[in-house]
């Protein structure tokens, strides 16, 4: 495990997103192993989920197509400082670039999203 030195300058950058790593996969979690409702209005879900280790073991949340594209947007910022970590590092030939994000952005959104998605890169 990679553990940053006093002044070295990953340390200031992973624990600014280690901790973001583990609030995006717990969001993913509610979304992918949810059980999903239709809500009222019909852009809307509900996403119930249940743990034991929580206050509230059985929790519902309502979910709308912006909460959908706010994660994706999180999971990308995400990859992108892993990419210049890992360029960093040495692990990767060459810091983040349009053309290396676009494929991660294609395997990830679907279409309608991806046009978005890369008029922002």
């Amino acid at each position: 495990m990679l553990r940053p030195r006093l002044g070295d300058p990953l340390k200031k950058t992973s624990a600014s997103f280690l901790p973001k790593i583990n609030n995006v996969r717990a969001e993913r979690n509610v979304y992918v192993h949810g059980l999903w409702a239709k809500a009222d209005p019909p852009s809307l879900a509900i996403a119930t989920t249940a743990k034991w280790d929580r206050r509230e073991v059985v929790r519902n949340e309502v979910v709308g197509i912006d909460d959908l594209h706010g994660l994706l947007e999180e999971i990308e910022d995400i990859f992108r400082q892993l990419l210049s970590t890992g360029h960093i590092l040495g692990f990767h030939p060459g810091p983040p670039t349009p053309q290396r994000l676009n494929g991660f952005v294609a395997f990830a959104r679907p279409k309608m999203m991806r046009d978005t998605a890369e008029s922002k890169l």
